[in-house]
């Protein structure tokens, strides 16, 4: 360590000393929504970013929906249907790689329905 408090590598060094490792992490865009009983979710390809000299094979997606995991594909969309749309719906990502590794990660989203009333009026 130098005087400046960082760390420098060993200057003609041919092996990296640091652990390399892999991460995965997916999200909604948003925290909440409001929809009445459905949602969609889209998977554009352009917002998947893979650094790694790896493919993706497949991602799951359980969208708490009570169907369990679904297997999506890139830039397509899908239609949840929540019986009871309130509340805080935990999301579960599955990611497997080319090498037959899998990775999961977690996400959360609120759903809540606001009633739309219309009023009809009629003149006399």
């Amino acid at each position: 360590m130098h005087s400046d408090s960082l760390y420098y590598d060993t200057p003609g060094r041919t092996v990296s000393p640091y652990n390399t490792l892999n991460t995965f992490v997916a999200s909604p865009l948003i925290d909440s929504v409001n929809a009445h009983n459905w949602l969609q979710f889209s998977f554009p390809s352009s917002l998947f970013i893979n650094k790694s000299s790896l493919t993706i094979s497949s991602l799951q997606v359980d969208f708490n929906d009570g169907n369990g995991l679904t297997t999506v594909a890139l830039n397509s969309t899908y239609a949840v249907h929540y019986y009871q749309p309130d509340g805080m719906r935990y999301l579960k990502f599955v990611i497997r790689m080319s090498n037959n590794i899998t990775y999961t990660t977690y996400a959360q989203i609120k759903v809540y329905s606001t009633s739309i009333h219309t009023i009809s009026t009629t003149r006399m």
